[in-house]
């Protein structure tokens, strides 16, 4: 999962609660209430430059790059992903109680607004959004009633677009898109089984899985129209499909000692792949894979007194990549975790005022990065990184 269970999401809690019982993993649940630089020496801009040399990749990074202004606050709200085409435009999605359900606010290089949706209905919510450019993205979710949802924006308004839906309800957890007449939504229905969506220019349609059992996922990414990969939990253990532009595969992945779930993926430009979530070890660790083109392997990442779960990661070169999620620390704090190349290391990332913070989206836009999540206190949470300190952003305006 992306992150906290709101109330909203009441059904999607119990077949999380009820899976992960199987998987005798129910710990996770808890654990989840808490998703540009260069190789070599950092530089002034580089994220890196904010851990001591010395440190261990574990040890608290120094906090004077971190401003832990308040981000986008509307009390209860939660933000689940953002999504940027440039420094002037950027979407962030996720759910606002006091607003009825879905939450929806834009960038527009000075100021985040929330803007109307489609109007789904009363608790329903969005759980990832992609973007191409101003004047085309998509966004994924999950109606009041348990129906799947998806909306796509056209430079003017959200609309939603009819998608399929299991006979026994389901959620969509992740969307990305190859082409305007190719384009993945990824979740699962109410009874455990994997969906995944294919949009052929005109319409969603549902892709065959096989049939596959107890079995979530997380999210999905695209590189080409025969190479797309999705993640998430199967039996308790990691997942891999890959897309052939033929038909979905499992992948062989490996399995960290008592199982654990890939929250995350995002293709590498230039080929590979990057993938996140936890182990389901007591505590929680944060588990990063990465395939090379040929396989999946278990690479070390930052483990954080107390535990960590990554819920999002972008990957901008094959020597710039970044991954966020929460650090289960009572109280749990954010995590941000930057890849040089060479290591994951452990960045200077800000906190909210009051309550644990929790990370959930992670986007990126020339000269900048975007993260977003929630504060257990109550309000959403979204800060970007200019290339030398984190920044707190305005609180939206209504329309």
């Amino acid at each position: 999962m992306r992150l906290g269970i709101p109330a909203s999401r009441w059904p999607r809690a119990a077949l999380a609660v009820l899976v992960l019982a199987c998987f005798a993993v129910a710990v996770v649940i808890a654990s989840k209430l808490i998703a540009p630089a260069r190789a070599g020496a950092p530089t002034a801009t580089d994220p890196d430059a904010t851990v001591s040399p010395s440190a261990s990749p574990a040890a608290s990074p120094a906090t004077s790059a971190a401003v832990p202004l308040p981000g986008l606050y509307t009390f209860g709200s939660i933000l689940s992903a953002v999504a940027a085409t440039s420094a002037t435009d950027a979407w962030a999605v996720g759910s606002a109680p006091d607003q009825g359900g879905t939450l929806m606010a834009h960038w527009n290089g000075a100021h985040w607004k929330v803007v109307p949706d489609a109007d789904p209905g009363p608790r329903s919510y969005l759980q990832d959004v992609t973007a191409q450019s101003a004047r085309a993205a998509w966004a994924v979710g999950s109606t009041g009633d348990g129906k799947t949802l998806i909306e796509r924006w056209d430079g003017s308004a959200w609309t939603q677009v009819p998608s399929p839906t299991p006979f026994s309800g389901g959620v969509l957890d992740s969307v990305a898109v190859v082409s305007p007449n190719d384009a993945w939504a990824v979740g699962q229905s109410m009874n455990a089984r994997p969906l995944i969506l294919n949009w052929n220019g005109s319409a969603w349609q549902e892709s065959p899985t096989g049939f596959m059992t107890q079995t979530l996922l997380e999210s999905v990414t695209a590189a080409s129209p025969s190479d797309a990969w999705a993640v998430g939990v199967s039996h308790g253990n990691p997942l891999t499909l890959h897309w052939d532009g033929t038909a979905w595969k499992a992948v062989s992945t490996p399995a960290p000692a008592g199982g654990g779930v890939l929250n995350a993926v995002a293709a590498v430009p230039g080929g590979g792949a990057w993938a996140v979530g936890s182990a389901f070890s007591a505590p929680g660790r944060a588990l990063i894979m990465h395939w090379n083109g040929t396989a999946w392997t278990q690479v070390p990442a930052p483990d954080p007194a107390g535990g960590a779960v990554l819920h999002g990661v972008v990957a901008i070169s094959g020597h710039d990549a970044w991954a966020v999620g929460t650090a289960l620390a009572n109280p749990g704090r954010t995590l941000v975790l930057h890849w040089n190349g060479t290591a994951w290391r452990a960045v200077s990332s800000p906190d909210p005022a009051t309550g644990a913070g929790t990370l959930a989206g992670v986007a990126t836009a020339p000269g900048l990065t975007w993260i977003v999540g929630h504060s257990s206190a109550g309000g959403a949470l979204v800060w970007r990184w200019n290339g030398v300190k984190w920044q707190g952003t305005r609180s939206p305006t209504t329309p």
